[in-house]
């Protein structure tokens, strides 16, 4: 069985079997040498660049005209997630204010580019997520985002890499509030999946919607790690279940 703790409930190994198996396949936990990565030539295909007002490689104008519209010449990450029916993304540590844009997109065509319009400020410049009572500075970015009932919230690693807090907006990002920390150990770079819990057996709860977390610790020298919680309690980091491990399961 897959054991969750805090407090620790069994669950059936149907429990994301397969993505504990891709968790075990990319941190080769059979201890196999990993095979060697290869690139395969024509394999992947660039569309746009969303950022900038010149392409870098083509010295074409740029779809978004960033740098003309929102002073931003450029920026890191560009992590979406799904609220009040648009594509909101989260950027990171702009250059010169390590700063860190929101935007958002009705686009649902992608395959010619992304049409993306920035939360600004009154003089129309970008207008970087600000959670007051936490450092924001340089490796300190947004690391995922999800709605609960058009609550917007988002998690963001500060500390350098070593603290996980959570954030909320009422107002479509355009101010936060500090929820409260998360981690300083297990997750500090975090990737959500909402789930219905009815759909998964064995969960710890068995009506309405949960989330699935994965998450590493301490910036490129961690494991990925597993965990649940119901989505209604999203605020309340005691209701985090961790995985802890298999237990009489024969794989």
């Amino acid at each position: 069985m897959i054991t969750l703790s805090n407090p620790g409930h069994p669950v059936a190994i149907s429990l994301l079997y397969g993505l504990f198996l891709f968790i075990c396949t990319i941190y080769n936990v059979s201890g196999q040498e990993n095979p060697e990565v290869v690139y395969i030539r024509a394999s992947t295909e660039k569309i746009a660049q969303i950022v900038g007002d010149h392409d870098n490689e083509t010295d074409q104008p740029t779809q978004n005209q960033t740098l003309s519209r929102y002073n931003l010449w450029g920026t890191d990450l560009g992590i979406p997630f799904q609220h009040k029916n648009k594509i909101y993304m989260l950027f990171g540590d702009v250059p010169g204010s390590d700063r860190d844009p929101i935007a958002y997109t009705e686009d649902d065509d992608p395959e010619d580019g992304l049409d993306l319009t920035f939360i600004t400020t009154p003089g129309g410049d970008f207008r970087p997520i600000t959670i007051p009572g936490i450092s924001q500075g340089a490796f300190e970015v947004p690391v995922e985002g999800v709605s609960v009932n058009d609550v917007m919230y988002v998690y963001f690693s500060t500390g350098h890499f070593q603290q996980l807090v959570l954030a909320k907006s009422t107002d479509d990002g355009l101010t936060f509030e500090l929820v409260g920390e998360i981690s300083q150990e297990s997750f500090i770079n975090v990737s959500i999946e909402q789930v219905e819990t009815d759909v998964w057996p064995g969960l710890p709860t068995v009506e309405g919607t949960g989330i699935i977390i994965f998450g590493s610790g301490t910036y490129r020298q961690s494991n990925v790690k597993l965990a649940f919680q119901p989505v209604d309690q999203i605020e309340q980091k005691e209701a985090i279940r961790y995985f802890t491990g298999l237990n009489e399961t024969k794989i």
